[in-house]
């Protein structure tokens, strides 16, 4: 959404306006992945950690409230600044 204004603005009186990009969250679907991956992943985020399922979901329970009401067609990366390396 955040790359075609359009669609952002078409949108943005249905409350539908945003895009959460996560990072790599751990759960039940990475339950096989080896601890030399999720550690080498961890050592490459600025922040020095992986993120938690609690950090999307407070993003997207902010983007959905009325403390976002006037922002539309934003993408939020919640991935502890891996955009900006």
């Amino acid at each position: 959404m955040g790359s075609h204004p359009l669609v952002a603005m078409e949108l943005a009186p249905c409350r539908s306006r945003h895009l959460v990009a996560p990072g790599w969250i751990p759960t039940e679907r990475h339950a096989n992945d080896s601890q030399e991956s999720k550690d080498a992943y961890a050592a490459a985020v600025p922040m020095g950690h992986m993120g938690v399922a609690d950090d999307i979901g407070d993003a997207v329970a902010f983007l959905a409230s009325d403390g976002a009401r006037f922002i539309t067609g934003q993408k939020l990366s919640v991935n502890g600044g891996t955009t900006l390396a």
